[in-house]
């Protein structure tokens, strides 16, 4: 039951004498039915378990629990690899816990064998199996999980040895160590987020750290109103998890950069616990291991680790573990509290428009389901977008165009919501879309539905609706495969490769046929006689039907829609023919499958969707269109009592996604989106194919980046409610960029404008280092291309507040000459340096003259340079220094100007 990609030894170190238990004690009889529902907390005494439970009949223990993000969402910010993990801290914790429940003070060994990864939602049962003493009166234990409600076997975790021995604990009173250098911090969480250890601010506890030869030394403390969850432990994991952090900031194993975790723990004793400040000394204890002495803010021992052994860890080792990212679109009802104050709408085409803060474009679409329909409504609907270039806002209407109120929507009319998303992605602010039941009071509810500030809205009966991503719910069977005929198109792509392979040799297929464009797909190993190979077109009707035509209409089909083609451009880049290049391989040809196969015996019919319809994508604005169609069909075909399920794709690192380079790969990280390898995908797939519903977006996310994007930037709609509402509330706070630049000095003020400007930068570059960016570097020479200016812009848009144009980055070419331009237009009313504003810096030099003696050797450089000055001033009327320079100085500023300018060494005199 363990994972294979993680070792699962013990260190020859430490031999055992008593065998360790293997039991998971999956059989309900192990549990005791009056202690097997208690309540949190009733018999356990510790947060983290439900329940101790002593066998009757021998001196053994079982210790159960229940983790969720939801009754301890402090863990939700120990994300690793995207994943969010049960930290080997709190397996400490547990393990010390136990052996304060059988009279010991600690474990001799913990070895952690399997990640523990949490769900975004559900929760997962934790078990302690707690073995008889030995002779020497230690314990062994085994640590199982699995996921809440789940009957499949037990995962072990982990194994320990809870020991007698005593180990006098280590005070650290003399504090930092007086040979010590301190090390500085500044970026250092953003480090370990690039190496994968993404943590949130309940496991960014690190404050402080020293080295002094070998020896590191850290001070920790949980963060501001953290006590709510701290109550309980004996030694909370996020206090010895930002402990273990000063591995990393004293580069105790090197500059490697890579992600290491806990792996083996020996010796481990709590001397006290409940402090919520720790500082510790780490010092090596051989390869990749270090010994700890933790001791309270006083200095007074706490917990010793003879030695931890860390070990690196990777993606696929995490991936390997991690449960399925699953989610389908929910329309949630929306509370139209705001008022419509100073809203106005106009028709497009009004003569009143100029007026308007809202045009509103009813788009032309009907209800057809065909994908030639589809097409002309997302051509005509794109040429209006092209030409849009008005400040207001422009507000697109379809009718009965999404899956919202249990009806099922137009796939013309979903075609262009694809497309309009995309356009929002690239035009952040300035496109709303909203869908209508052609009920009276719903346009009545658009003024007060506008107001909301939300992009995607719905309004059924007049009451208004937004699309959230949510974990999927529901279940039904598998598509039966062996004994069913197989078509999959897109055959000789990557991914089409990778289904095939799969669906041969893990869902033992035995009739595929492969279409291609050429007939020469990949044959799966071992599949000879298994496959049938097909030269399909899929831009010619024809050549589909006659596919369609070499299966017999009395045996189970599958149609498996793989197909697909990128043709990125930015949306004034867009044309007709774009759209059609990508929507006939996708949109087209599946019609064509749904209309030519009505007569077919139909068990699954799975269409390889994109998220980007979904999400919306800048510069996929033809791609989103196609993949939208094929979610709306697939309503269509439930509709009519057909089987059908669209499965919405994040990125695969492999295919027409596989082609992108590292620029893009970063960025698409900065998003909180990950790849997906060949491993996930296939799992993902499997899993996808047993949900309930029409519309499943398999989509592995990273939780800790994604927060950090919210807290920068409103995410797309659809993804507000997959972060915590601390993220969702720094991103839509009502204070303006202008409002909060006129409320500071003017150095922090320019320095707060240039952060904006370069963290923006680093987030489209996929750039680890804002700082590192250059102010004067031209953006072409800094690797800008059409995309990322579009990007770029927008997340600048959202930033400032202002509509800027397009050609923004072209306009001007440097981040230096950007900044004057957004600072001109955020801060047009600032004043100029005036007389006054010297007479006040004046003011602040004589004050501080009157500390200093004048007679002595400082006071008289003071003079000389001052002197120096006036003469210079009164000589040429003026100075090449500006005088909001001087304005801004402190004592210190000013007198580095006037050794600038005048060519003073320092301290010294004129030359």
């Amino acid at each position: 039951g363990t994972n294979p990609n993680w070792t699962t030894y013990y260190n020859h170190t430490h031999p055992h004498t008593t065998p360790l238990p293997t039991y998971p004690f999956q059989h309900h009889h192990y549990w005791p039915r009056e202690t097997a529902t208690r309540s949190h907390g009733d018999s356990s005494g510790h947060p983290l378990l439900t329940s101790v439970v002593q066998l009757a009949d021998r001196d053994e223990f079982v210790l159960g629990g229940r983790l969720s993000l939801a009754s301890q969402p402090w863990l939700g910010d120990h994300a690793v690899m995207g994943k969010v993990l049960f930290p080997a801290t709190a397996f400490v914790e547990l393990l010390l816990h136990a052996a304060q429940l059988t009279g010991l003070e600690g474990f001799d060994e913990l070895t952690l064998e399997g990640p523990l990864v949490l769900p975004e939602t559900g929760a997962v049962q934790i078990q302690l199996a707690v073995a008889a003493p030995d002779d020497a009166g230690r314990r062994g234990v085994t640590v199982h999980s699995r996921l809440d409600g789940d009957d499949s076997e037990w995962h072990r975790n982990a194994t320990a040895l809870l020991g007698t021995g005593h180990v006098t604990g280590q005070a650290l009173t003399v504090w930092p160590p007086s040979d010590a250098v301190e090390v500085a911090l500044d970026g250092i969480y953003a480090e370990f987020a690039a190496a994968g250890l993404d943590y949130g601010p309940f496991f960014q506890g690190l404050r402080s750290a020293w080295k002094a030869g070998e020896d590191v030394f850290v001070e920790v403390r949980l963060p501001d109103g953290a006590s709510m969850h701290a109550d309980g432990f004996g030694l909370h994991p996020g206090l010895l998890d930002s402990v273990l952090h000063g591995v990393g900031a004293g580069r105790v194993f090197g500059e490697d950069g890579r992600a290491r975790l806990p792996f083996s723990w020996h010796g481990v004793t709590l001397h006290a616990s409940g402090s919520p400040v720790l500082r510790a000394q780490l010092s090596p204890a051989g390869t990749d291991a270090v010994s700890l002495h933790i001791a309270d803010a006083a200095g007074s021992p706490v917990a010793t680790v003879e030695r931890l052994v860390m070990r690196e860890v990777s993606r696929d080792q995490i991936a390997g573990a991690a449960p399925r990212s699953l989610y389908e679109l929910n329309w949630l009802p929306l509370a139209t509290t705001a008022e419509p104050d100073g809203l106005v709408l106009a028709d497009h085409g009004a003569a009143d428009q100029e007026r308007a803060t809202h045009v509103v474009l009813r788009a032309e679409h009907g209800q057809a389901p065909d994908a030639a329909a589809a097409f002309t409504a997302s051509a005509t609907m794109l040429e209006h977008l092209r030409a849009w270039s008005s400040e207001q806002t422009l507000v697109v209407v379809t009718t009965n165009a999404v899956a919202c109120g249990g009806s099922s929507p137009a796939p013309s009319g979903a075609a262009i919501w694809g497309l309009t998303r995309a356009a929002q992605a690239e035009l952040p602010g300035r496109l709303v879309i909203v869908d209508v039941d052609g009920d009276e009071r719903s346009w009545s509810a658009l003024p007060d539905a506008l107001a909301s500030g939300e992009g995607q809205i719905a309004l059924r009966r007049g009451e208004a609706h937004v699309p959230r991503l949510v974990p999927v719910t529901g279940t039904q069977e598998s598509p039966s495969w062996a004994n069913a005929t197989v078509l999959l198109t897109g055959a000789s792509g990557a991914l089409g490769t990778i289904i095939a392979r799969h669906l041969v040799l893990e869902h033992g297929v035995r009739d595929l046929r492969l279409l291609s464009r050429n007939g020469d797909a990949m044959v799966p190993t071992d599949a000879d006689g298994l496959v049938t190979q097909l030269a399909c077109d899929l831009t010619d009707p024809d050549q589909i039907a006659k596919a369609v035509a070499t299966i017999p209409t009395e045996v189970p089909l599958v149609v498996v829609h793989c197909a697909g083609k990128l043709d990125d451009v930015t949306l004034s880049g867009q044309t007709r023919e774009r759209l059609q290049r990508t929507f006939t391989p996708k949109a087209t040809a599946a019609w064509l499958l749904h209309s030519l196969t009505t007569h077919h015996n139909v068990t699954a019919f799975v269409m390889f969707s994109s998220a980007a319809a979904t999400l919306g994508s800048p510069g996929q604005a033809n791609y989103a269109a196609a993949n939208a169609y094929l979610d709306a069909l697939t309503h269509h075909r439930r509709a009519s009592g057909r089987p059908g399920i669209s499965l919405a794709w994040g990125m695969w690192d492999a295919g027409m996604a596989g082609t992108r380079g590292t620029t893009d790969r970063d960025r698409l990280a900065g998003t909180g989106i990950e790849l997906i390898d060949e491993a996930d995908g296939t799992a993902l797939f499997d899993a996808a194919l047993t949900a309930g519903g029409p519309f499943v977006a398999p989509l592995p996310l990273n939780k800790a980046a994604l927060q950090r994007r919210a807290a920068e930037q409103p995410l797309p709609s659809v993804m507000r409610n997959l972060v915590r509402s601390r993220a969702r509330a720094s991103a839509t706070t009502s204070v303006s960029l202008a409002e909060v630049l006129w409320g500071l000095p003017p150095q922090e003020r320019r320095d707060r404008l240039t952060d904006v400007i370069r963290s923006r930068m680093a987030a489209v570059m996929g750039h680890g280092s804002a700082e590192a960016i250059s102010m004067d570097r031209p953006f072409t020479d800094l690797g800008f291309d059409s995309l990322m200016a579009v990007e770029f812009r927008g997340a600048l848009d959202t930033a400032t507040g202002l509509r800027l144009p397009a050609t923004l980055v072209f306009d001007h070419p440097t981040p230096a000459a950007l900044y004057e331009h957004l600072s001109s237009r955020l801060l047009p009313d600032e004043e100029p340096t005036t007389p006054d504003a010297v007479f006040i810096e004046l003011d602040r030099l004589e004050s501080a003259l009157g500390d200093i003696e004048p007679t002595d050797v400082q006071g008289t450089q003071i003079k000389n340079r001052l002197r120096t000055l006036l003469s210079r001033w009164e000589t040429t009327g003026t100075t090449d220094r500006t005088g909001d320079e001087l304005a801004e100085a402190n004592l210190e500023d000013m007198f580095g100007i006037i050794d600038d300018e005048f060519g003073f060494s320092n301290g010294g005199d004129a030359r």
